[in-house]
Parts: structure tokens; sequence; C-alpha cells
């Protein structure tokens, strides 16, 4: 497998991890879309590493390694966004998925927050399909 084709793998289960959190919406399992999307965001900066033959760190928050590694070949404002999503849904993925004693994840999560997080992986799993893309 070549690192294209490990970031072409990674970006459709990115897309697919998208398709989930829009269908866990649309049945008000709120904390299940932010973590589908979280998930999303995650793969797709995976596949971005890989699309650049880096190999990605074995973590949920990669935005950091994105900026410092990638800086000089995407525009850093973009950049800066999709590590920003990335540091703030990795921060909700534990939580959207883990009852406490205290409250469990159904409970948390709104149609607001889904909606907030669907709206950052769309953002992220889009600028990276255009990068992966071939120029015309």
């Amino acid at each position: 497998m070549t690192t294209v084709d490990a970031a072409n793998s990674s970006l459709e289960d990115a897309r697919e991890s998208l398709y989930e959190a829009l269908q866990s919406r649309d049945r008000k399992m709120y904390h299940r879309a932010v973590r589908r999307s979280q998930e999303a965001v995650e793969l797709s900066l995976k596949a971005l590493c890989w699309f650049y033959a880096l190999v990605p760190p074995k973590s949920h928050d990669i935005g950091a390694f994105i900026q410092r590694e990638l800086g000089r070949s995407i525009d850093p404002r973009i950049l800066q966004k999709m590590a920003t999503l990335s540091r703030t849904l990795e921060k909700e993925r534990a939580t959207s998925f883990y009852t406490t004693e205290f409250i469990s994840p159904k409970e948390k999560y709104s149609k607001i927050d889904a909606d907030d997080a669907i709206e950052g992986a769309q953002f992220v799993v889009d600028e990276v399909l255009k990068i992966l893309s071939p120029k015309h």
C-alpha cells in the first residue's frame, strides 16, 4: 500500500464517519453525532499526513502535528482552523461516548452541539478532499 492509498483509505473512512454523524443527528442521538464527527476529523487529518508521506501520530488530536509538519504546504489559516477543530472535538471524544456517575452522554449533548461538531467535521473533510484531489 502506498501512502496515497493510505490517505484515500483514511479519507473514505472519514467520510463514512461523517455520514454516520449525520444519521445520528437525524435520529436525535446527538452524543453519537459528536463522537462520529471527532472520528471524521481525526481520520481526515491522518489522511492528510499519509498524503504528504508522514506517518501520523497514534493520537486522537493531531492538530499541532499537522501545523508543525505541513505549515509550508497548506494555507496556515486553514491549518489553524483544522487544528482547533481537532483539539476541540478530541476533548469531547470520551465524554460523548461514556456514561459517568453524574450524566449520560445522551443527556449532555444537544442538537446545537451535534450541528456544531458536524459543521466542523464537514469543513475538515472538504478541505482535505480539495488537497487530495488532483489539480485541474
